[in-house]
């Protein structure tokens, strides 16, 4: 007897895609039961119009000869077909209907036995004949025995976080003994029980996490009888996993499709970045460790000059998450105003090779009203930014009840008081016309758990105050979209 995992998640897997484990015992059984095996025996053709009835499972079927097969299924031949004997083609016949083809097998051992074997080891369906008007004879040769299934059988489940017990589970097997277990749920709901790392808006050093990747591994157990035990503990082995996801119903392995040679970088297009818009990108060292890590900027002007920048991080370490600020103010705050940047490139560097993909960026450098940057952690578990200009409103929204306390004739004493108030800020936002492709990027800042506004260089926390984004579309088959912030946290108290 035994429980093994037949499928295990990826070395390295994203939290909000499936992370199944599938699991297989041998031990749901205790006696397998053995099927019947009846025979029944043809040897003189019957005459026209005889029957005879087969039973099981409680239902009787009747089964006619006649001359013509009109019905297939219950109306059985009385000759043969060329080559074939007419006990043949009654076993032809009878494999066609429904309910014997269900829950028999038939052969034929000699030229005048037909031989039911039942597919379900059940006393049940042990199968009988009544002969009716016809001469015909059947007999059992092995006799059915049920099986039989341990009592209160179940799985016993336990899921480990960096070596803490954060969840255990009972599921129920299927009659072939498999269960599948998606932790994905609760690994998303761990790496999201702390609120993100920031890093800070004029801080132009790379933030390092090391609680960006977790190790995990299951524990597993039979458990039956009466009472319920669980039986002897297995381990899975120890895998790893990051916050984050891609639009897939399978698991994603971030070994393969992240750090495959070179490392790629955890962003989606955002579409072009305003030149007075904070930005980062982060990347995660899944390996070993990096010595002697660089990180490159390459700045490529509209005339093709280009101007570099290389900064000295030091040691990347294995299972560390990097957030590299990437803003053309935070490199050089001197660039903020320079319209004639094109777009610039960054990669990282372990000495003098190469250890990730190149991550470029358009830059927008035009000088546009009410320039406005929202934060967000993206698909992918990383800081991200887009920015948005145009018309912008700011406001606040009031919650509050009324109370009566008093009745009095006194008209400078409040018969009805307010009560619980609280105000929280709103923010009308319009994305201004842009390329279509921009547009679409607003969708990974809309279904992110994390929104912020960066306003007066600080990050405020705010949650999408809007059930639908409509496109509006000008001439030039540019797209703008207008949506409303909300505050996520409330002003029960004013003060400067």
């Amino acid at each position: 007897m035994a429980i093994q995992i037949l499928q295990h998640p990826p070395e390295v897997a994203f939290s909000r895609n499936p992370v199944v484990f599938e699991l297989k015992t041998d031990s749901l059984i205790s006696e397998t039961g053995r099927p019947q095996v009846f025979d029944i025996s043809l040897i003189v053709p019957p005459s026209v119009g005889s029957y005879f009835i087969l039973s099981w499972n409680g239902a009787d079927y009747i089964f006619v000869f006649q001359t013509e097969v009109f019905s297939k299924g219950f109306i059985l031949p009385l000759t043969g077909d060329g080559d074939r004997t007419w006990q043949q083609n009654v076993m032809d016949v009878l494999k066609t209907n429904y309910y014997v083809d269900k829950d028999f097998g038939l052969s034929m051992p000699n030229e005048t036995t037909i031989r039911f074997v039942s597919k379900h080891p059940s006393i049940k369906m042990g199968i009988t004949l009544k002969p009716g008007l016809s001469n015909i004879v059947g007999s059992e040769q092995v006799s059915a025995i049920d099986k039989v299934y341990r009592p209160n059988f179940a799985i016993h489940l336990e899921l480990w976080v960096n070596s803490t017990l954060v969840s255990s589970s009972i599921a129920e097997v299927d009659q072939s003994g498999s269960v599948k277990w998606d932790i994905q749920d609760y690994l998303t709901t761990i790496l999201q029980a702390t609120p993100p790392i920031l890093p800070h808006l004029n801080d132009t050093t790379p933030l390092r996490d090391s609680r960006a990747i977790r190790s995990f591994f299951i524990r597993f157990a039979e458990m039956y009888g009466e009472p319920q035990r669980v039986q002897t503990i297995h381990n899975s082995e120890t895998l790893r996993v990051a916050l984050g996801g891609i639009d897939s119903d399978d698991s994603v392995n971030i070994r393969e499709k992240y750090s495959n040679g070179l490392f790629r970088w955890l962003s989606n297009d955002v579409g072009s970045l305003h030149i007075t818009q904070p930005q980062w990108v982060s990347i995660l060292n899944i390996e070993e460790d990096r010595a002697d890590v660089f990180v490159c900027m390459n700045v490529i002007y509209k005339d093709n000059l280009q101007r570099q920048f290389r900064k000295s991080i030091g040691t990347w370490s294995s299972n560390e998450k990097l957030t590299i600020p990437v803003g053309v103010p935070q490199w050089d705050p001197a660039l903020m105003h320079d319209q004639d940047i094109s777009h610039f490139s960054i990669w990282l560097e372990s000495g003098d090779t190469p250890i990730t993909t190149i991550y470029s960026q358009k830059v927008e450098s035009r000088l546009l009203v009410n320039v406005t940057s929202l934060a967000f952690i993206n698909s992918l578990g990383s800081l991200s930014t887009v920015w948005v200009y145009g018309k912008k409103e700011s406001g606040y929204d009031i919650k509050r009840s009324d109370n009566t306390f008093v009745k009095s004739n006194n008209r400078q004493v409040h018969q009805t008081r307010e009560m619980d108030i609280a105000a929280r800020n709103t923010w009308k936002v319009n994305s201004g016309y842009r390329a279509l492709t921009e547009i679409a990027a607003f969708r990974d800042f809309m279904l992110s758990g994390y929104k912020y506004i960066i306003i007066d260089d600080r990050y405020v926390p705010v949650t999408l105050n809007t059930d639908s984004i409509v496109d509006d579309v000008d001439g030039d088959n540019l797209k703008a979209i207008a949506f409303e912030l909300l505050a996520a946290n409330e002003n029960r108290i004013w003060s400067k």
